[in-house]
């Protein structure tokens, strides 16, 4: 069965079971990785080109820094 049939197949699944969106995610990637039998050196060098990119580094810096002052002024920390 194609890969892509089998991520969303077991993403759909985990939804339909009111696993959360981000367990979700993980486990239906993980199992497809451990069914496809990918190299684990290839799944890190592939993950490590995704987080590499400056344009998808942006967008959770940029939400960062808009909740730094609203904590300032709330009084609370910023996590």
């Amino acid at each position: 069965m194609n890969p892509l049939v089998i991520l969303l197949l077991s993403f759909l699944f985990l939804i339909a079971i009111r696993v959360n969106i981000g367990f979700s995610l993980i486990l239906s990637s993980a199992f497809v990785i451990v069914l496809q039998e990918l190299p684990l050196v290839s799944v890190v060098n592939q993950m490590y080109a995704g987080i590499d990119s400056f344009t998808l580094l942006a967008v959770p810096f940029f939400m960062l820094l808009g909740r730094i002052p609203q904590c300032r002024f709330d009084h609370q920390p910023a996590a």
